[in-house]
């Protein structure tokens, strides 16, 4: 299908004329030969285009979405938001010529992959919804802007995050990105990868003294356990294979105080008495190692935990290209601002009711901007 990157667009059933403000109009009107909102390196991004993704989210949600559009005055937009629009399908196009100055080429899948990514972007998703109760709440408003869009559009925007793919797949193959990512995740969440194996002393309150004093002589910590631990789970454990925990799994579910006596302990130490139940028990720990796995061995697993490492990458070389892209922006829409990557609305704009700002539209289109 045809770019939309420097042809004019379809009508639009409610056309954005600004001056510093855009102004609804009332009627339909054709927005054939508006400059356009901005060109990257010689590639024009039609104001047509911002229009109609600025229609559709109000056609989508209006009670949602309408006020944060809608300015102070009579039939008019705040450009905050357009301006959002704006700056999304500047990073886009940006990210797409990095791409294409690469030879890189989006795969079928991708391709797919973009078309699914792009449904999904319009809105910041919630709590993805319980399985087979169907796409949530707000996977259905993002789905009805996209389907709000001209097929055309759609398939724009698609090709658009298709070639971030492809930059993404790209350069997070080179230079071993994929280990060096991976290496950096488990180097910096080292609690994550260390187990410390344990065995318990469960034994009334009044009886610790009597029990610290045979250990403080030396006795074997689990001979002295199964003789006198009051819970049979305890016992039962101290016959079975080495009881390990991972450090970040016994910070979710011990005391502060707890967790930090077990954490800075050494091997054959004892530490506690801590709480055990509501009889009056108390339990004594003692580690009998701590064993950090082997990069090697999690490598595949911190994988599936972190972002993918091309993602960085393409976040880092669009920091370092971005000041240096030639990007001009109609003033109607604001001005670029290379070393942040964004389009700032004009000065003066106007904005809703309240107190004279909005937010950014959240997820329009979602991007990779450095930052």
């Amino acid at each position: 299908m045809s770019s939309l990157r420097s042809r004019p667009r379809r009508r639009a059933a409610v056309a954005l004329v600004a001056l510093l403000a855009l102004v609804l109009a009332a009627s339909a009107c054709s927005a054939v030969g508006q400059p356009p909102a901005a060109t990257v390196e010689g590639t024009d991004i039609s104001a047509d285009v911002v229009d109609e993704i600025v229609e559709a989210y109000i056609e989508a949600d209006p009670e949602t979405y309408g006020a944060p559009f809608k300015g102070d005055g009579a039939d008019t937009l705040s450009m905050d938001p357009v301006s959002n629009v704006l700056g999304s399908l500047v990073v886009q196009e940006l990210q797409s010529q990095l791409a294409q100055d690469r030879g890189v080429t989006p795969t079928d899948e991708e391709r797919t992959q973009a078309e699914d990514a792009v449904r999904t972007s319009f809105v910041q998703q919630e709590q993805a919804a319980p399985e087979g109760e169907g796409p949530s709440e707000s996977e259905q408003t993002s789905t009805a802007v996209f389907e709000a869009l001209a097929e055309s559009t759609q398939e724009y925007l698609i090709d658009l995050r298709a070639d971030a793919l492809a930059l993404s797949r790209e350069l997070g193959s080179e230079s071993g990105a994929a280990d060096a990512a991976a290496r950096a995740f488990y180097d910096q969440n080292p609690m994550q990868f260390t187990a410390v194996c344990l065995r318990l002393l469960a034994v009334a309150e009044p009886d610790l003294p009597a029990v610290q004093a045979r250990l403080d002589a030396g006795e074997d910590f689990g001979d002295v356990s199964r003789e006198v631990s009051v819970d049979p789970q305890v016992v039962q454990a101290l016959d079975g294979p080495p009881q390990c925990t991972a450090l970040s799994q016994l910070q979710s579910q011990l005391q502060p105080e707890a967790f930090q006596q077990l954490a800075s302990a050494a091997e054959g130490d004892v530490v506690g008495p801590f709480a055990f139940d509501d009889q009056g028990n108390v339990v004594l720990v003692e580690i009998q190692s701590t064993q950090l796995t082997p990069f090697e061995e999690v490598r595949e697993a911190i994988l599936t935990q972190i972002p993918a490492p091309g993602d960085q990458a393409v976040s880092d070389l669009l920091t370092r290209e971005a000041p240096e892209a030639d990007v001009s922006v109609d003033p109607r829409f604001g001005t670029w601002d290379p070393d942040q990557a964004r389009v700032l609305p004009p000065d003066g704009a106007d904005a809703p009711a309240g107190d004279g700002t909005s937010e950014p539209v959240e997820g329009v289109p979602a991007t990779d901007a450095p930052g």
